[in-house]
Parts: C-alpha cells; structure tokens; sequence
C-alpha cells in the first residue's frame, strides 16, 4: 500500500510541476484513485520453511508468497511462455534465466545439473529452478528486492531505487521491481 501511495504522490507532483512550469494554475491535476491490493498472507509449502518478504530499503510490500513472486516474474519475463529465448542476452524459458546459470543454478536446486535442452523442454524443471532461487532471494531480500536481485543479480539490490534505464532499452530497476510488484 505504501508503495501504491508513493506512485500516486510522485505522479501527483510530476503532474504539479508540469502544471506550474506552464502556468496554468486554475487546472488541477487528476488522481486516480488507488485500490490497495489485498495481500495473501499464508506462506508457501516449498523447501524452505518461510519466505518473510521484510523489505530493502523500504520495498516491502507485506507478505506474500513465493507462488505469487514467480507469476509476477512469469509475467514479466514472458508473459507466461515457456519456451521463450532471448537471444541478446541467452536468457531463456518462462523466468528469462541465463543460459549460463541454468548448471549451477540446476545443481542447487535439483542436486544435479541439467542440459540447455532439458531445461527448455521441461517447464517443471524451469519452475523449480525459479522457486529454488526466488525463494532465496525473497527469504533475504524481500518481495521488491527479489524481483530485483532476479533482473540484475543480488548486487543490484543496492541500487534498486535507480531510475536509469538498462542498455538495449530495458527497464530501470526501479522499473522493473514496481512492474513485478503490481502484478500479485
């Protein structure tokens, strides 16, 4: 809710500015008001016990579940596509995972390490791998700076409140994190 509310503001005085640098003080800007989401707060029955999502740098957004954070990612990543393929980066699957960390990635999560093409053709596989290393990263980071530390890596999540947009044209991530967080 609280970062419902800061959206709004900052739209609110962006909208203000803009106002007051034409000039036009009899026109008041429009808000559209904001429905806060209602928040699951049970926690998931994966391999770790719990995921609190007690936020960085104020990014928390309550509980939620480790279920919930990789739709979002799913969404954001492909719109739910499993056998998506980003050739500029080799990220690769539902997640967008790269294609250089599907062996030590699959090794964590599985105790073995899987091929490129068993991982594209095995959208559970994909989906284990993802709650292995989301889980971890909401467990330390939170929601917000999971979504992060998926985007950039774990040590973006220091600079999660950057507004500078990503080579080839893709999201701040700030962006990015506020995307994935609207959509639980």
């Amino acid at each position: 809710m609280v970062d419902a509310f800061s959206g709004q503001f900052n739209n609110f005085m962006n909208e203000l500015n803009n106002i007051l640098a034409k000039g036009q003080y009899d026109v008041a800007p429009k808000l559209n008001p904001v429905k806060p989401k209602q928040i699951n707060l049970t926690m998931p029955t994966l391999p770790a016990s719990s995921y609190a999502s007690a936020g960085v740098g104020g990014g928390a957004t309550g509980n939620v579940t480790l279920d919930k954070l990789m739709k979002a990612i799913r969404q954001q990543e492909s719109n739910g596509n499993y056998n998506a393929y980003n050739s500029m980066y080799g990220a690769s699957g539902a997640y967008q995972i790269l294609k250089s960390n599907i062996p030590s990635w699959s090794q964590e999560a599985l105790g073995r390490t899987v091929s490129y093409d068993e991982f594209m053709h095995s959208p559970q596989i994909q989906d284990a791998i993802a709650a292995y290393k989301l889980g971890q990263y909401l467990k330390q980071y939170g929601a917000a700076g999971a979504a992060v530390a998926w985007y950039g890596g774990p040590g973006a999540v220091k600079n999660m409140y950057s507004k500078t947009t990503q080579a080839g044209g893709y999201p701040s991530l700030y962006d990015y994190w506020t995307s994935v967080l609207a959509k639980m």
